[in-house]
């Protein structure tokens, strides 16, 4: 009797154990599961819609998705985690024509935070759907931003397409190449914003090319920056650079006015003109401004005096102006002599 009951009391135990690790083992087993979000990264919603049975999974559970596309539209390509799954969506649902492709779920397994695109196209056209890697869009971000809408570089066959231009300032835009044919005359805009929207074909290749605004005079603050400066001085093959101050007379009263009338005209029009203000051109020795003045007084070997206006030609400083004449005529002809002496 006595082992009997110390044999119950051992198989307790045992139970007890057993009891205690198994609940160890569950806790351990579910612990540091991580939940992840499944969220919807890319999707018109005028045209259809992505919705899922759970937007919070523990790793290595699963989730459904129901895709609908909007009348008149129809499913083109679904992604997961820029994995392309339309295969797998289409045979998920027994999908065997393109009338099918309006209406369809697809489950699978989460083990990371999950973003899905959802890509939708006019209904009948599923036939287009070859798509283009790396569009070619060449610019130069120093002078403009471009911007494509869809934001991707993978797009169907025909799939239209939007680019945005912004130029910086003093730019204009001089040429859009789409597929090697000019199309600047099409596009729509102003005040340095632009859009052009066009359907994509195989390989398509875009060109942006912005030239500094020749009709125009560039004005740079005191503190410019050297490359805002060096950029502009190789804007044309021929620069000429007026450094001035507002306590200055003649570069008020007749440097500056001269240059007024001549920029873009004429028979300068080829000539870009730019403007750097100085602090002041009795006091100033410690801006930007003053610093690229004082470079060129040394390397031109000239006193330096006001006005101070230099001529580049291909970036380089080749001769100095310091010459002002009360006679707007008179004036305005010696800046074009010194100008056609230097070409």
């Amino acid at each position: 009797m006595k082992k009997s009951k110390q044999l119950m009391l051992m198989l307790l135990s045992l139970a007890l154990v057993l009891s205690v690790c198994m609940s160890v083992f569950v806790a351990c087993d579910n612990k540091g599961k991580t939940e992840y979000t499944v969220s919807v990264s890319e999707c018109d919603q005028s045209k259809g819609t992505v919705v899922f049975d759970k937007e919070k999974v523990a790793g290595g559970g699963e989730v459904t998705m129901t895709v609908t596309s909007k009348p008149g539209y129809e499913i083109m390509k679904l992604y997961v985690n820029n994995a392309d799954i339309t295969d797998q969506f289409i045979k998920a649902n027994n999908m065997t024509t393109t009338k099918d492709y309006t209406h369809g779920s697809y489950k699978f397994t989460v083990n990371k935070d999950t973003a899905v695109r959802a890509l939708f196209q006019t209904e009948g056209t599923n036939s287009n759907t070859d798509y283009i890697y790396d569009l070619n869009c060449e610019y130069d971000n120093n002078k403009c931003y471009v911007n494509i809408t869809p934001d991707r570089s993978k797009f169907a066959n025909n799939e239209s397409v939007t680019l945005s231009i912004e130029l910086n300032n003093d730019f204009k835009l001089v040429s859009l190449l789409v597929n090697n044919e000019e199309h600047v005359g099409d596009v729509s805009g102003s005040n340095l914003k632009y859009t052009y929207t066009f359907n994509i074909t195989q390989n398509s290749t875009i060109k942006v090319d912005v030239q500094f605004d020749t009709t125009v005079i560039t004005n740079f603050p005191y503190d410019v920056t050297e490359d805002a400066f060096q950029m502009a001085i190789n804007s044309a093959d021929i620069v000429l650079c007026d450094f001035w101050a507002t306590d200055c007379k003649p570069c008020l009263n007749i440097m500056g006015p001269s240059l007024n009338r001549l920029a873009g005209k004429a028979p300068i029009a080829d000539v870009r003109i730019i403007k750097v203000q100085l602090r002041s051109f009795q006091t100033d020795t410690s801006s930007n401004a003053y610093k690229i003045k004082n470079r060129y007084t040394q390397a031109l070997n000239n006193v330096g005096s006001f006005p101070f206006v230099v001529l580049f030609k291909n970036g380089e400083a080749v001769d100095v102006f310091n010459g002002a004449f009360p006679d707007q005529n008179t004036q305005d002809q010696n800046v074009l002599n010194f100008i056609a002496k230097n070409r």
